[in-house]
């Protein structure tokens, strides 16, 4: 119910809300798409100096764009952005800031 004491809400009226299920005020976040799934397991690819390692995480909260990670990575861990593009453990890249 939402409280109409001024009647401005009228029947057949529209309104978008947001509702916020649940919050972590220091959470660790990584785009959604930088998590995907290898081996039946949660993983991003981790970045270990210029090479890439997949990382088995644990995932916590999701919003449309991040996903947070409980466990698995640490604040400042870089991670590749788009797990989706097929790279395998050890790949060299360059890291783009």
């Amino acid at each position: 119910r939402v409280p109409n004491d001024g009647h401005t809400l009228l029947s057949g009226m529209y309104a978008r809300a947001r509702i916020v299920e649940a919050s972590e005020a220091r959470a660790l976040l990584v785009p959604r798409d930088a998590v995907t799934t290898l081996a039946g397991k949660r993983v991003v690819l981790k970045l270990q100096g210029d090479t890439v390692s997949p990382v088995t995480v644990t995932e916590g909260l999701a919003g449309v764009t991040h996903v947070q990670i409980v466990t698995g990575l640490a604040a400042g861990d870089k991670v590749v952005a788009d797990a989706s593009r097929p790279l395998q453990a050890g790949t060299k890249v360059r890291a783009v800031e």
